[in-house]
């Protein structure tokens, strides 16, 4: 990213992203302006893009919800030389999906259900269909009781 051709960074990324491995990466200019966003799966739309932009530089944000996808995700900065001395270049966001794949993943180490919201929507669950109704209801419920509310919740259903 010492170069400012938005081609060769989006070339250039493509490597990266690759041997990553991961489901989300972007590259952002020291300012936050995303310049590229690669995503396994999906293209990587513009909504996907502009959602991102708006959580890059704030450090207390890990999930990005878009285009119907849930990915968790981390934003670090990217320097020439280190971090105390050298100069910003910008950031290097990678994240992985929250989908079926990864919660399938959770449910089976717990030996539980588990089901991701993203405010008063059911993005991804292992539960039956009559249970995710069920969990949908009570979810919009407790969204709606307090929707500023981001800490994740528990509910016991149909035991």
């Amino acid at each position: 990213m010492t170069t400012r051709d938005e081609r060769t960074i989006a070339d250039g990324a493509i490597e990266f992203w690759k041997v990553s491995g991961n489901d989300l990466f972007a590259l952002a200019t020291r300012e936050g302006r995303i310049l590229i966003v690669y995503t396994q799966g999906e293209f990587a739309s513009a909504g996907l893009k502009d959602d991102l932009q708006e959580l890059v530089t704030d450090s207390s944000k890990h999930y990005l919800f878009s285009q119907g996808r849930l990915f968790e995700f981390s934003a670090r900065p990217l320097y020439f030389s280190d971090e105390t001395q050298g100069t910003l270049l910008g950031y290097v966001v990678s994240g992985y999906a929250i989908d079926q794949k990864f919660v399938g993943q959770i449910s089976q180490a717990a030996a539980a259900d588990a089901t991701f919201t993203a405010g008063d929507r059911m993005v991804v669950s292992t539960l039956d269909a009559k249970r995710q109704g069920i969990l949908s209801c009570e979810a919009i419920c407790l969204w709606l009781r307090d929707p500023g509310r981001s800490n994740s919740r528990s509910a016991a259903i149909g035991t």
